[in-house]
C-alpha cells in the first residue's frame, strides 16, 4: 500500500517536471532512527523534500526564508543543512 501510495504522489509531481530529467525518479535520503522505532524515512520526490515515519504518512517539508516566507524545501536545500 506504501508503494502504491509514493507512485501516485509520484505521478502527481510528474506534471510539472520534464519526462527526460532524472527529477522526477523517487529517492530515499535519508533514514533515521533511535533504537528500533520510530524510524523516519527522508525521500527527494520531483526535487521535493518529504518524511515518512513508520506509519506510512508522508509530509512533505516546509522551509522558510527572505522574512518569514513559506516554501515547499528542495532537495539540494536539505542536502546542504544536513552537512552543517
Amino acid at each position: 500500500m506504501k508503494k502504491i501510495f509514493l507512485l501516485s504522489v509520484l505521478f502527481i509531481f510528474m506534471e510539472n517536471v520534464s519526462a527526460n530529467s532524472d527529477s522526477t525518479a523517487i529517492e530515499l535520503i535519508e533514514v533515521q532512527a533511535i533504537g528500533i522505532y520510530p524510524r523516519i524515512m527522508v525521500y527527494c520526490i520531483a526535487e521535493k523534500v518529504f518524511v515518512q515515519n513508520d506509519s506510512g504518512t508522508l509530509t512533505q517539508v516546509m522551509d522558510s526564508r527572505f522574512g518569514g516566507t513559506i516554501f515547499a524545501m528542495t532537495c539540494k536545500d536539505y542536502k546542504q543543512k544536513m552537512k552543517k
